[in-house]
C-alpha cells in the first residue's frame, strides 16, 4: 500500500492518477485539482474568502480519498469540503488541533497532532498527542503522545522540539511518521507504540511512506561549506527502516555567499509544497514558482508550469484511483437496484471482519448495515433516508472501498 502526501493552496476533488489535490491561498480560496504537468486545474469547491482565517501551517488540509473529502481548518473549525458536489461544511472547534497529520483510510479516520496547555507554576507545559476523529461519529481519542515541552518564565531548555517542516506522512492502517528532536519518531496506528530513530543531520520533508515495501520518501538537504560561501542542495530520498537514505534525485541546489549574495533555486519549503503521487510513482515540488515533477523509478526530473496552487501535508492512498473505481485489492463494492426507491442489496464479499455504513453527502452516518464477519451480501432499506446521493462504505482486511448510491423518490 502506498501514500501520497498533498501540497499548500486549497485545490481537490476525484482524483485520477494525472491529478493532484492542491489548495489555492487567497482569495476566494478553494478546493481544486491540478495536473503539475500542463497546470490544468477545476475548482471543485470554495472554502473561504479574505474575512477567513486557515491555520497555514504544514499539514492543514488532509483527504479522504474513498469518501471524497477534503479537511482544513477554518476560522479555529474542523471543515469539510465533500469534493463530489462541493458542498462545504464548518464542524466543531479545533482549537486543539495544530496539525493535520492525514487520513487513516482502514479506521476511517482523520489523524491530527492536538496540543493540550497547562500552567506550571510560572512556566507552561505544551503536551502534544496524536489523535483521530471519526467524522461519521463525531468522536475524538488520543493514540499516543509524541511530545511534551515545558516552557520557563525565564532561560531554560524547552524540552521536546519538532522540526518544522512538512509531514507527517501517514500509510493507511499502517504508521505515522514525523520528526522530534532531531529523530525520526515513527507511531503504530494501531498499537500507539513509539520508535525513535536515531539522531540525524540534514532532516528534511517527509514526503510519503510505501507500506508495502516499508520506505519512506523525504526531501533532505546536503550542506557544503567553503572559505566564501554555503551551497545547500536538495535531494529526494527513499529510506527503509534502519537502512541508510538512497538518493533518487538531486531537485535544488542555492549558494548563499559569505558578502550576502545568493543564487540559484528557490524551493518553498515553509509551506509544505511537495507530495508524493503514489499513483503515478511521482513527487512534485515547487521550485522557483513552478512545478518540478521527479518520477521515482527512473530519477528523471521535469519542470513543470507556474505553481499557482501549492501541495499542502495529507495523504492519499495509491488503492484508491477514483471515487467510484475500486482497485483489485480492495474490497470489491455492487450495489443494486442504483438508483433505488427502498432496498438495495449490497456485494461486500466474504471478510472475516468488516464494517459497511452508509455516508451522506457531508460524510455523517446514517446506517451501520455490519460490523464484524461478512459472507455475500448485505441490504439497506433507503426507504427511510431523504433522497439524494448516498455512499456505501466497506472498511476490511485494512483497505476500503466505496461505491455511490442514487436515492429517488
Amino acid at each position: 500500500m502506498r501514500v501520497a502526501c498533498l501540497a499548500l493552496a486549497l485545490a481537490a476533488a476525484p482524483v485520477a492518477a494525472q491529478s493532484l489535490p492542491a489548495l489555492t491561498p487567497c482569495c476566494p480560496n478553494t478546493v481544486a485539482t491540478v495536473d503539475p504537468i500542463t497546470g490544468d486545474t477545476t475548482v471543485v469547491a470554495e472554502v473561504g474568502t479574505q474575512t477567513d482565517w486557515f491555520v497555514g501551517t504544514v499539514g492543514s488540509v488532509a483527504i479522504d480519498v474513498v469518501g471524497q473529502r477534503a479537511f482544513l481548518i477554518r476560522n479555529f473549525r474542523l471543515t469539510t469540503a465533500n469534493l463530489v458536489t462541493g458542498e462545504v461544511v464548518e464542524g466543531t472547534s479545533s482549537f486543539a488541533f495544530v496539525q493535520l497529520a492525514g487520513y487513516d483510510v482502514a479506521r476511517d479516520r482523520l489523524l491530527a497532532v492536538a496540543t493540550e496547555v497547562e500552567a506550571v507554576g510560572a512556566a507552561t507545559l505544551y503536551t502534544n498527542y496524536l489523535a483521530a476523529y471519526r467524522p461519521a461519529t463525531q468522536d475524538t481519542v488520543r493514540i499516543a503522545r509524541i511530545g511534551q515541552a515545558l516552557i520557563p518564565g525565564g532561560p531554560g531548555s524547552p524540552g521536546d522540539t519538532f522540526a518544522s517542516v512538512s509531514g507527517p506522512a501517514v500509510a493507511d492502517g499502517g504508521s505515522l511518521f514525523t520528526i522530534r528532536n532531531g529523530r525520526l519518531l515513527r507511531v503504530d496506528l494501531a498499537t500507539g507504540a513509539l520508535t525513535e530513530g536515531p539522531a540525524e543531520t540534514g532532516l528534511g520533508e517527509l514526503l510519503g511512506y510505501d507500506a508495502a515495501a516499508d520506505a519512506l520518501y523525504r526531501l533532505g538537504r546536503v550542506t557544503t561549506v567553503t572559505d566564501s560561501s554555503q551551497t545547500f542542495t536538495g535531494v529526494v530520498t527513499r529510506q527503509t527502516t534502519g537502512g541508510v537514505p538512497d538518493t533518487l534525485a538531486t531537485v535544488t541546489r542555492a549558494t548563499v555567499f559569505n558578502n550576502g549574495g545568493v543564487e540559484g533555486d528557490l524551493y518553498v519549503a515553509s509551506t509544505g509544497v511537495a507530495v508524493y503521487d503514489a499513483v503515478s510513482d511521482r513527487v512534485v515540488l515547487n521550485r522557483n514558482g513552478s512545478y518540478l515533477v521527479v518520477e521515482l523509478g527512473s530519477g528523471r526530473v521535469r519542470t513543470g508550469p507556474a505553481a499557482a496552487a501549492g501541495v499542502v501535508g495529507g495523504a492519499l492512498s495509491a488503492r484508491v484511483v477514483s471515487a467510484d473505481d475500486a482497485p483489485g485489492d480492495a474490497p470489491a463494492l455492487r450495489a443494486v437496484p442504483n438508483p433505488t426507491r427502498g432496498m438495495v442489496r449490497v456485494a461486500v464479499g466474504t471478510h472475516a471482519s468488516a464494517r459497511v455504513e452508509v455516508l451522506d453527502a457531508l460524510g455523517r452516518r446514517v446506517a451501520l448495515l455490519a460490523d464484524g464477519p461478512t459472507a455475500g451480501d448485505v441490504t439497506w432499506d433507503a426507504s427511510r433516508v431523504p433522497p439524494g446521493v448516498y455512499r456505501v462504505r466497506v472498511v476490511a482486511d485494512g483497505r476500503a472501498a466505496s461505491v455511490p448510491v442514487t436515492v429517488a423518490r
